[in-house]
């Protein structure tokens, strides 16, 4: 016995599908959402492999900025496509004051990749540094366009942009 369904009776079930699909990537994805637009990968062990991005993340999680600058040139040198090393470069390089320098790395990881919510948050942060806070709070707007959940990157960049003094 079949029925057919209304108009609003389908857009409902289209509606109702979208939602449990949704749901599925969320549960069974749980990083699909997080590590700032980490998807330049492939898998979890490409980054693993490589030791100069071992080593630079090692040098950055130190605070050792200028340590990790070789690592990552070395890195970006072998992976120049690779927008999560350009990001890392932009905050190595914003963490030793060359704004300049790392505005640049920022720029050349968000043209490979324009949804990398870690570069975006990064990049708004160099953006206040430089007292450009409407430059800021476009990359907010950005990062609130594709943070479809919520993201941490937003709430970090919607933080610093609150205690930036002339917001």
């Amino acid at each position: 016995m079949t029925q057919k369904l209304s108009m609003n009776g389908k857009i409902a079930v289209f509606a109702i599908s979208l939602a449990a699909l949704a749901l599925n990537v969320i549960v069974l994805s749980p990083n699909a959402f997080a590590a700032g637009g980490d998807s330049d990968w492939g898998s979890d062990s490409a980054k693993k492999q490589n030791p100069d991005w071992v080593a630079a993340t090692k040098k950055i999680t130190a605070k050792d900025y200028a340590g990790a600058i070789p690592h990552l040139q070395k890195f970006i040198a072998d992976n120049p496509k690779n927008a999560n090393g350009h990001n890392y470069m932009g905050y190595s390089l914003r963490n030793l004051g060359k704004l300049k320098e790392s505005g640049a790395a920022y720029s050349k990881a968000l043209a490979l990749n324009p949804k990398h919510l870690g570069a975006l948050e990064y990049q708004g942060r160099l953006f206040l540094k430089l007292g450009q806070v409407d430059k800021a709070k476009a990359n907010l707007a950005k990062l609130d366009s594709l943070c479809f959940f919520g993201c941490d990157e937003y709430t970090e960049l919607k933080d610093a942009i609150t205690q930036h003094k002339g917001s």
